[in-house]
């Protein structure tokens, strides 16, 4: 049976999850057409939440570009799809 770092570590997800409501500011890593990814833990490694157009002060293809510092706030985490929902509108509130 082989052994891996990852099967020994505890699943980050659960503690994720309890950040819901915190406003964060993490990296810019990925644009897309429907919005932008963003790194809401300081590592490498860190979990990515997605900010959905609708859900940013401006266009993403105006004036955010990749490794931008954008801050968010966690709306939602999705344990069983490991999805995270982050706003920007909602992070000054």
């Amino acid at each position: 049976m082989p052994l891996s770092l990852r099967a020994v570590q505890e699943d980050p997800w659960p503690q994720v999850a309890q950040r819901i409501g915190q406003v964060v500011t993490g990296p810019v890593i990925k644009i897309v057409p429907f919005g932008i990814f963003v790194r809401i833990e300081d590592r490498e490694d860190g979990s990515e939440g997605l900010v959905r157009t609708d859900e940013l002060d401006q266009s993403p293809q105006d004036v955010i570009k990749v490794g931008d510092a954008l801050t968010v706030k966690i709306m939602d985490v999705d344990l069983v799809r490991r999805r995270i929902a982050l706003s920007q509108r909602q992070a000054d509130r």
